[in-house]
């Protein structure tokens, strides 16, 4: 699939995990993408790794990941305009245990639209439950 603007790219992420296609998923990710996901401690610098995780993420009860629409940030940051950087807040939910949770994660995408697999780095961390830091 080929992308002209950053946000389709997110929308298609959105999509492909909601409907639990973890190969859908890897498949936006470039060949050397880094992904520092959610769930994991671990680096996934490779194509493999990155399926495992989405597999895994794929087979958990329940499976939703929901955008905050209000908290994305979409920023272009290379002057060819290909690079584009989108933070925002996502909203996770499965069971664990047998139980339903939340696990709300903030993001960020590198991605490059004038690759068929545009994501070239992608980070997702929890957020804290007690900032430690207020602003």
């Amino acid at each position: 699939m080929q992308f002209t603007a950053p946000q389709p790219i997110l929308d298609a992420w959105l999509r492909a995990v909601n409907r639990g296609d973890p190969r859908e998923v890897a498949a936006l990710y470039s060949e050397h993408a880094i992904l520092l996901p959610t769930f994991s401690h671990k680096f996934l610098r490779d194509l493999r790794s990155r399926a495992e995780y989405f597999q895994w993420l794929a087979e958990q009860r329940g499976l939703q990941v929901a955008l905050r629409e209000d908290t994305l940030v979409v920023q272009g940051v290379s002057a060819a305009r290909h690079y584009h950087c989108l933070s925002g807040v996502y909203d996770w939910n499965f069971e664990v245990g047998g139980e339903a949770r939340n696990f709300a994660a903030r993001f960020t995408f590198i991605v490059d639209v004038s690759l068929p697999q545009p994501i070239v780095h992608h980070h997702s961390s929890s957020l804290p439950q007690q900032p430690v830091m207020e602003n």
